[in-house]
This record gives structure tokens, sequence and C-alpha cells, in this order.
């Protein structure tokens, strides 16, 4: 509201109304964070059309699917500026990365992310329900929303006992690059992101990640850095972790090959200049 509405609102009366306002929605149109609340969100939308809320407006979309979703719901806004995500890649250089082994019969995994039902961290802890082995899951991230965290952690009651949940403190932001080292996978079946920035700063470590197919991030399988899974199929979601635990699937990642991918995708020449020329662009 404050960040967004009342800006809006404020400007449209006063006498700075022809200030020159970019909007990232953040994938919050996606379908994903619509089904959140949807009855609220739709009724906002349609007002906002009605009112011509973002008719002066410029949006920022942070890839291809980002600005399919701001066409979708709002289709006669033309002013659409696709220009990726830059990242803070100073912090790569920090840290070692080494080749990743692990013991069969066991896995650490980390989720890290907010707490909230866009994240999907109930789903996430149903899918370790099966597992064989020894399961480390540890969930990091501020629980701002505190009904559904009261959910996830009765999940975890359910969890045979050979699968041990941990949710921890939040971390600093500088605490991250360190925090991905210790892990065998970044675990975050989320049901939607504009771009996904933790994904990249687990790559950035070198830790692979499983994913859902709701972010920008589906060619990882390819680079061989992790896994991208539909949503629709909790199994296998399953099968990539029992298959990481027993070694099935040559768990033998090279860190440093994926923290090589990281650098690549990291700010490339077309991310700078797509940032340039949206920020430039005086239209």
């Amino acid at each position: 509201f404050y960040f967004s509405i009342y800006i809006l609102w404020l400007l449209s009366i006063s006498r700075f109304n022809r200030i020159r306002l970019l909007l990232a929605p953040r994938g919050e149109l996606s379908a994903g964070a619509l089904k959140e609340k949807k009855i609220k969100k739709f009724f906002f939308i349609l007002l906002t059309k009605h009112l011509k809320i973002y008719k002066n407006l410029q949006w920022h979309a942070s890839s291809e699917l980002e600005f399919s979703d701001i066409k979708k719901q709002y289709d006669k806004y033309r002013r659409i500026y696709i220009a990726s995500n830059l990242v803070n890649d100073t912090k790569m250089k920090s840290y070692d990365v080494v080749n990743l082994s692990k013991n069969k019969g066991e896995i650490r995994i980390i989720f890290l992310s907010r707490i909230t039902k866009k994240k999907n961290l109930d789903f996430a802890i149903k899918s370790l329900s099966n597992l064989n082995g020894n399961v480390i899951f540890d969930v990091y991230g501020p629980q701002e929303d505190q009904a559904y965290t009261e959910k996830c952690k009765k999940l975890v009651l359910n969890l045979p006992s050979n699968i041990r949940v941990s949710f921890k403190d939040d971390v600093m932001r500088d605490e991250i690059f360190q925090l991905f080292v210790k892990y065998d996978v970044f675990y975050f079946p989320t049901k939607s992101e504009n771009f996904g920035q933790v994904i990249w700063e687990s790559l950035s470590c070198g830790c692979p990640v499983l994913i859902s197919d709701q972010t920008p991030w589906n060619n990882i399988e390819s680079h061989h850095v992790g896994w991208v899974r539909s949503l629709s199929m909790m199994e296998n979601f399953s099968k990539v972790l029992q298959g990481i635990i027993d070694n099935n699937l040559e768990y033998h990642f090279d860190r440093q090959n994926i923290y090589n991918y990281a650098l690549q995708v990291a700010n490339t020449s077309k991310s700078i200049m797509a940032n340039k020329q949206m920020f430039n662009n005086n239209e």
C-alpha cells in the first residue's frame, strides 16, 4: 500500500502528477500469485482498470514470462520494458568454490525464502514424507505469514523420524553466500517468481537447485546445474531428492561448473543495456 497505491494517489492529486513513474510488479501479476486472495485481487485489478490508475505508468518486466503476465491483466498498456534483474556478483569472489560430494544415504537440503503461501513450503515438506535415508531439511527466512508458518510446522510433526526439519533464524544478506555451500541442494518449489534472486544466489555458491517450472530458470537442466519439475506432480520432486540420497542421479556436481554458469548469466551486457534503456527512456 505505502510503496505503490499511496504513492500513485499522492501523485494524482499533486502538481507532480507528470513525473515519470516506473512500476515493477515483482511477480505479483503471475498466475501463482493471483491465486492467493484471488477475489480481493480480482476486484483490485478491476478497480484500477476502471479508474485508470495505471494509465500513465511504465512497467518493468524482469522476463518474457512477466511481460506476458502484465499484458494479460493490463492489455491496453503498451509501455512495458523487459530488463533482467541485475545481481550483486561481487560476493562471488569472496568464497572458495570446491567440488560437491556427499555420502550415499543422506542429503542436506536448504529452503531459503520468505515463508508465505506463494513460496510453497508446505508442498516441500509434504514431498519429503516418503524419502528413505538420512534427511536434513533446514528452513531459513522471515515468517511473514504466521498462520501459514504454523501450518507448515504441524506438517513436520507427521514426518517419519529419519527426516529432520529445522526452522532457523532469518539470515543477513551477507551471510547467504556462506550458507549455501553447506548444503547438497536448494529446494524451492515456488508457485511463481518473476526472476528468482535466491536461485541465482544458490548457483553462485555452486549449490544445485531443485525448483518448480514457475520461474524464468527453466533451462538449468541443460547446463547441468539443477532440476526443474512441474508442481502438478509432487512425486517427481520426491524422485529427484531420493535420487540424490541414493546417488542414482550420479550426484557429483562440479561446483565450479555451477559457479561458472551463475557468473555467465549475471549482469550480461544485454541485461545491463536493457536496464539503461529502461531508466533513460523519457517517453
